[in-house]
């Protein structure tokens, strides 16, 4: 076949329906409807890789609109997968691109609702979903929590979230694919949702490839989990097409006749196993190479099995890519690799940002794949139609080359300004820059890499998602592997390697790195010469200690802390009763110069001395109570004593409650009892 053939070829569209799906598409639309009579439910479809997961739901997507429903749609990427949240962020984007077009008095009613439902918690929702910001408005931090505490305020703030787009007037079809890429927060997320109890009027769709799901998988466990839970998610798998219906596909792709189009249809059934993808893509590929010709009276069209007999034929989906992928331009070429470097998703403006050219010679450049098909214009960005493209345009670089590449690409991409990036492009950025850690010799970029890990890590625990904070973490370690480079960091960035190693035991320890997390913190204190700076670390070791019930470490560690920081608590042999009386003693003398009430209405405690005393008492309360209530009953008025001289701290919640009890247990002081239990 000439060029010329082999244009006209590939620009013959193949047609736009579905083949053998209309049992699993009636499943589907029987599904909304249960959704929109209250009935929310999760959807499981699983399937192989092209089977046709995406394009059975995309279908559905017209109906569900025409019934008033909200329609939004995210996919995991193979290679973002310790992303946190990548598919829901992508999909709550493309909720925001749909009610940004909406009457301003339609815009208002979102945002009062929305208002009304995240309440001071809005900061984690623009963190999920930043767009959101132009209906929302800024947001203050949210109250700082236990980490666990944290991670089920996440989940109810989503819930809430979802509830207002989730309505009888409007039900809401939350699709998410690929999750076999799922990263943990988003696992952890889908079992915290309570989809048909709490959200009545949400189909969350579910698509993963089951194939690659064994046992061992973490989303197994996440799928045991839902089974239990009190509406548990229904199935709806997808096999290959049989051969009838690859039959069907195949007459309707060649108008107006293809010869023999039975023995056709089973030569692609074997090549491609039915799978649709494939099918379309190699139907695709035989009449570029010449095997499928147009009969030259415009009849129809030919072919032979010796032809394809002898024709050296792709193996599988990526081969065949492989192969049409390096027969495009050098330009092209290139600007696709690129682009599936940043994801299954991204914006013209980012891939100018990363190859160094403009917005409108990407656009050429990318033409040649747009008009194939295989890259499709959706909204403000471009997506790849399916992953298995992505994968082969990613294997278009040089393994050799690809860290590199990558470090390159990440550098572009944190240029100054950086620090603003959306949470999901600054994890991309620095997952880049670490895949190119070994090409990095400037000490100062080094360090620098320790911060954007650091940032990102913080990212990652503002939202809930401790073990890609922890990955982070980590990867800023990977630059301290020797003791010389330690100690460097710590005698020229002190602030950044204590920030570092405290951070990176907090999210050690939630992982259940209990050894490591003490190991850092230990290493952190060894380091440190200011009283105030180890008394915080100890605090933090207290803590674990607590939480393991290693209550007598816990006491030694606060007895350390406030050793440095002056403060002698009682001995074994001392008298504690003595020393609880005498500091009752003194808060009673205190309370008859100044009322309570006047006290606590002071301005914070800001003596940093005196607030890391107090914080180390506070901490030590809950392993001093189950472990030494003796001891208890000298620090809990020694707590209260200090913020009554010096200034509340928001532990007061703690220690004025505790020392209600103390009072009534002592001496049945009611009166004071009420005064600090109030």
């Amino acid at each position: 076949m000439t060029q010329t053939h082999d244009a006209a070829a590939w620009r013959v569209p193949l047609p736009d329906k579905l083949y053998g799906r209309a049992a699993e598409s009636a499943a589907l639309h029987a599904a909304f409807e249960r959704v929109s009579r209250g009935a929310g439910e999760i959807l499981l479809i699983p399937g192989a890789s092209g089977v046709g997961k995406t394009a059975l739901v995309g279908a559905a997507r017209g109906l569900i609109q025409e019934r008033n429903g909200l329609f939004c749609q995210g996919k995991f990427d193979q290679y973002q997968q310790e992303t946190p949240y990548f598919a829901l962020r992508q999909a709550l984007g493309e909720l925001w691109r749909q009610l940004r077009d909406e009457p301003v008095s339609r815009q208002d009613l979102w945002h009062d609702a929305l208002d009304q439902a995240v309440g001071e918690c809005g900061a984690l929702v623009l963190e999920l979903a930043p767009a959101f910001a132009a209906l929302l408005g800024p947001r203050p931090p949210p109250p700082e929590i236990a980490p666990q505490e944290a991670r089920h305020r996440f989940g109810a703030v989503l819930r809430r979230f979802l509830a207002v787009f989730s309505r009888p007037e409007h039900p809401l079809v939350l699709f998410l694919d690929d999750w076999q890429w799922a990263d943990r927060a988003s696992l952890d997320l889908l079992g915290q949702l309570h989809i048909g109890t709490e959200l009545r009027y949400l189909l969350l769709i579910v698509a993963y490839r089951d194939h690659e799901v064994d046992d061992s998988h973490p989303f197994t466990a996440t799928l045991r989990e839902l089974t239990q839970q009190q509406v548990p998610p229904r199935s709806l798998p997808l096999a290959p097409l049989g051969v009838a219906d690859v039959r069907a596909f195949v007459c309707d792709a060649l108008p107006p006749a293809v010869n023999d189009p039975d023995a056709l249809a089973n030569i692609l059934w074997q090549r491609t196993q039915g799978n649709p993808f494939f099918l379309r893509a190699f139907l695709t590929f035989a009449r570029d190479a010449g095997l499928l010709a147009p009969v030259p009276d415009d009849s129809g069209w030919q072919w032979s099995p010796a032809a394809f007999q002898h024709a050296a034929l792709p193996d599988d989906i990526v081969a065949l890519f492989s192969r049409r992928l390096r027969a495009l331009p050098p330009a092209s070429r290139e600007l696709l690799a690129r682009a599936a470097c940043l994801g299954n998703c991204f914006a013209l403006e980012t891939l100018a940002q990363v190859t160094g050219q403009d917005p409108a010679r990407c656009l050429a450049g990318l033409q040649p794949v747009l008009e194939r098909g295989w890259l499709l214009a959706a909204a403000e960005e471009f997506r790849f139609a399916h992953d298995r493209i992505q994968q082969a345009a990613y294997g278009l670089i040089d393994p050799a080359r690809l860290p590199e590449v990558r470090l390159e690409i990440g550098r572009l991409l944190l240029t100054p300004g950086a620090d603003a990036l959306p949470a999901e492009r600054l994890f991309a950025a620095v997952d880049h820059l670490n895949a190119g850690r070994a090409w990095l010799t400037d000490t100062n970029e080094r360090e620098r890499l320790i911060e954007w890990n650091l940032h990102a890590a913080r990212k990652a625990y503002a939202a809930t998602a401790y073990r890609a904070a922890l990955r982070f973490h980590r990867a800023a370690g990977a630059f301290l592997a020797t003791s010389a480079e330690t100690a460097r960091l710590w005698r020229t960035r002190p602030a950044l390697a204590l920030a570092l190693f405290q951070e990176w035991a907090e999210t050690e320890f939630l992982e259940g790195e209990r050894a490591v997390a003490e190991r850092h913190l230990r290493h952190a204190i060894a380091q440190l010469q200011d009283a105030c700076e180890r008394a915080a670390v100890f605090n933090i070791l207290i803590v674990h200690y607590t939480l393991q019930a290693q209550y007598a470490a816990a006491i030694e560690a606060g007895r350390a802390a406030l050793a440095g920081l002056g403060v002698a608590l009682p001995a074994a042999d001392d008298d504690y009763a003595a020393a609880r009386d005498a500091e009752i003693a003194r808060l009673h003398a205190a309370l008859a110069k100044t009322p309570l009430a006047e006290r606590t209405a002071a301005p914070p405690l800001s003596d940093p001395w005196q607030r890391a005393i107090v914080r180390v008492l506070i901490a030590l309360g809950p392993p001093c109570y189950r472990a030494h209530q003796l001891l208890w009953s000298v620090l809990v008025p020694k707590a209260v004593n200090l913020m009554l001289k010096y200034g509340p701290l928001p532990q007061v919640g703690y220690a004025y409650p505790a020392f209600a009890g103390l009072s009534l247990w002592v001496a049945d002081d009611f009166a004071t009892a009420r005064a600090f239990a109030a």
